[in-house]
């Protein structure tokens, strides 16, 4: 993939420096379901206090939802992506930096293989994080890596960033002194955040339809993973129409893990309603495997069928 980037100039420092007060996230103990960073406390060495916080998202539109029902945990006897029989390892749904937890098993390839080349990409878009960031300036060779950066806004709404690990010493120099620095970054890869999502979803979507669903679009959805599974690492997955169609929310936390509902997300300005999966309460995913939906009476008839897109 090719890396894509951006300048950032900064100049002499002359701020007084901070330091972190209180840390607020999942590796805090707080709460499951939190960024890594979701908040930080910050004091100056005048003693004046500001907080950096997630982007505000007050221009992503909020959802109404209506619960359907609710998904259990389940051992199937074949892997439900790839088919092959006795899955022996653990999935979270949705990842357990997103607060999931162990929903069902896979199998070890496609356990591993999915979840490090396409769920640590869905990580980082919901974490708002970028990465392969590196600093440089015209009077020093070469460039300076970092750790991935969190994208963060402080309580007067300013943007910052947010290192998730130390610092270079040789970065905070660059940044100290006069003169024009350039930081290049990549974003979260849409394709493989996109596939995460549709894993996710589609093994969610087994959970709740108590089997590995056989409609023409869930053998779409193994295929397309299967592919991406396979795939050289650093080769970057193509996705399909129905991938590229998702539409993905996250919430910025806390998670309730172990939760994954069927939701009808209500209409707006007249368009039609959508189904859904929730996981966690902080990813919520179109169904991905066509069907119909069953309304039932008190004793469980069946009533009526509605498809499913």
């Amino acid at each position: 993939m090719a890396e894509q980037g951006f300048d950032a100039s900064a100049g002499s420092s002359t701020a007084p420096s901070w330091t972190a007060r209180e840390i607020r996230g999942r590796r805090s103990g707080m709460r499951d379901g939190l960024a890594a960073v979701h908040s930080v406390t910050a004091q100056r060495a005048d003693g004046a206090e500001f907080i950096l916080g997630r982007v505000d998202v007050s221009e992503h539109q909020a959802v109404e939802l209506d619960v359907l029902a609710f998904a259990r945990s389940m051992r199937f006897d074949r892997c439900p992506i790839c088919l092959e029989p006795g899955p022996a390892s653990r999935e979270h749904l949705p990842p357990a930096a997103l607060g999931g937890s162990v929903m069902t098993w896979t199998c070890r390839r496609c356990n591993n293989q999915l979840g490090s080349v396409l769920e640590s990409e869905l990580v980082d878009w919901w974490e708002d994080a970028i990465g392969s960031v590196s600093f440089s300036r015209d009077d020093v060779a070469g460039h300076r890596r970092a750790s991935r950066m969190l994208i963060r806004q402080k309580d007067t709404g300013e943007p910052a960033l947010v290192l998730h690990r130390g610092i270079d010493p040789a970065i905070t120099s660059m940044l100290a002194s006069d003169g024009l620095v350039e930081m290049r970054c990549s974003p979260p890869d849409q394709n493989r955040y996109r596939l995460a999502a549709l894993k996710n979803a589609y093994l969610a979507a087994c959970l709740m339809v108590r089997s590995i669903p056989e409609t023409p679009e869930a053998k779409a959805v193994r295929a397309e993973l299967t592919a991406a599974r396979d795939l050289p690492r650093k080769q970057r997955p193509k996705i399909s129409e129905l991938c590229a169609g998702l539409k993905i929310r996250k919430s910025q936390g806390p998670a309730v893990p172990g939760e994954i509902t069927l939701v009808q997300i209500r209409p707006a300005h007249g368009r039609a309603p959508e189904i859904a999966v929730c996981l966690a309460r902080t990813l919520l995913v179109t169904w991905p495997v066509g069907g119909y939906l069953v309304s039932a009476d008190a004793k469980g008839n069946p009533i009526s069928a509605s498809p499913l897109p």
